[in-house]
């Protein structure tokens, strides 16, 4: 049975700020295969005035009233719904479901719905809800903020919704709710979306016994978060759920192990999050991947030693550590990942190794001590945005092994008078430099020099 609570006469929904994004610019319904449900959902319970967020790709809406399309192809953002359709007399509660469709009608988007409970004149629905695309089970998609403080600092996510049961808690769904402190999942979620707690105020949570997947960032700032049971069904985590949290992690899954306080896949091949919060770290030689922001803004990590066995820098794993002064990535490792030492503010040295073929976006963007930077022959790709506001960066070298250059890539490097371009010919160096210059307008002051190779 789904608990209804009042909070005044509006009834508001919260959703994800993904799915809340609108264009800057007019998009063709047509380009879209599929759409999001609709967000940010209110009602004025005195007016029957329901109004939603626009839907990317959306060129109109269709709402539903206990399970009938009362009005479809609706253009606008609103429908003021009439009392013969909210009829208080014959029903105490009314099932409001909105969902967007593109402009031909042949993609249409899941539900969002909620409950809107006349039985108690002051009572709204607790939560917003999206129907599953095999129509089977319910996903939690936010709850009202004027309803929060009717939970007294314990949020109870049920069990079911309109006789289905809710499986999943949303991408982005409580994130920033700072108006209650512990949380409790029934034993039906299987499934935390992407950012699902994500800088919310939450001290402690239960997991369902039948937990599956976290996804990435879920609990990224919770700072009053100091301890979490991992449960035995758990079997997949995304990128670092823990991000900026020094935590306690208890484990019980089979699939996972904690090892002196930091949390790895089962076997300890892969680095899910550095929690212990120590200034120098030494990786395990069993680790092949430093996972996506594994280490991401922790201020206290002042060095770290990579082994010979990490073939793989993640997404962001480094970024933000502002106490990182240096760090020698070894010749095992073939990729760099996008933003993986951004913001390293202290970082003034860093060698390369010649296995490195390509330089993610923003790699070590932010940079601003990092003086030099030698680009071995391996690197085929140097990433968008690579040495932004790099500003102490004053000498550069770069192999005719490149091929692509993305934008950006040294823009903003304030001390960078001049670049030196390991080349076999004129014709090479001639294509390194035209290639820079056009990624770049930058540039166009700055002095290239041929080397010999």
């Amino acid at each position: 049975m789904f608990l209804s609570s009042c909070a005044g006469d509006k009834i508001y929904s919260q959703m994800t700020d993904d799915q809340s994004s609108t264009p800057s610019e007019k998009v063709e319904a047509s380009t879209y295969n599929k759409l999001l449900a609709p967000t940010n959902i209110s009602f004025d319970s005195e007016t029957l005035t329901l109004k939603w967020d626009s839907v990317l790709g959306a060129a109109s809406y269709d709402v539903n009233v206990n399970g009938k399309i009362v009005k479809s192809k609706i253009t606008a953002n609103k429908l003021e719904l009439s009392e013969k359709v909210i009829d208080k007399d014959k029903e105490s509660q009314f099932l409001i479901s909105v969902r967007a469709a593109n402009k031909d009608e042949t993609i249409k988007s899941n539900y969002t719905s909620f409950l809107y409970d006349v039985s108690n004149a002051t009572s709204s629905s607790n939560f917003t809800f999206t129907l599953s695309e095999d129509k089977g089970s319910y996903s939690v998609n936010g709850l009202s903020p004027l309803v929060v403080s009717s939970f007294n600092e314990e949020l109870v996510i049920n069990r079911e919704f309109n006789g289905l049961p809710v499986t999943s808690i949303a991408d982005n769904a409580f994130k920033g709710q700072k108006k209650f402190d512990k949380v409790i999942l029934p034993d039906t979620i299987t499934h935390i979306g992407n950012g699902a707690f994500q800088n919310s105020y939450i001290k402690e949570i239960v997991f369902s016994n039948n937990l599956e997947v976290i996804g990435d960032y879920a609990f990224e700032g919770c700072s009053p978060l100091s301890c979490v049971t991992l449960p035995k069904c758990l079997n997949k985590i995304g990128r670092n759920p823990f991000r900026r949290l020094k935590i306690m992690i208890k484990n019980q899954s089979p699939c996972f192990e904690v090892y002196e306080g930091n949390l790895y896949d089962s076997g300890r091949k892969r680095l899910i999050a550095f929690c212990s919060g120590t200034s120098d770290f030494v990786i395990p030689d069993s680790v092949t991947t430093i996972g996506g922001s594994a280490f991401c803004d922790c201020n206290s990590l002042a060095s770290v030693v990579i082994p010979d066995s990490v073939t793989a820098i993640g997404a962001e794993a480094f970024r933000g550590c502002s106490s990182l002064s240096s760090v020698v990535i070894p010749d095992s490792v073939t990729t760099i990942g996008d933003r993986a030492f951004g913001g390293c503010s202290s970082l003034s040295s860093v060698v390369i190794p010649a296995s490195v073929t390509a330089i993610g976006r923003s790699a070590f963007w932010g940079c601003d001590s990092l003086s030099s930077v030698v680009i071995p022959d391996s690197v085929t790709t140097i990433g968008e945005e690579a040495f932004w506001g790099c500003d102490s960066l004053s000498s550069v070298v770069i192999p005719d092994s490149v091929t692509a250059i993305d934008r950006r890539a040294f823009e903003y490097c304030h001390s960078l008078s001049s670049i030196q371009i390991k080349a076999g010919s004129i014709s090479e160096f001639e294509r390194v430099k035209n290639m820079l210059i056009e990624s770049d307008s930058y540039l166009g002051g700055v002095e290239f020099v041929k080397i010999d190779k």
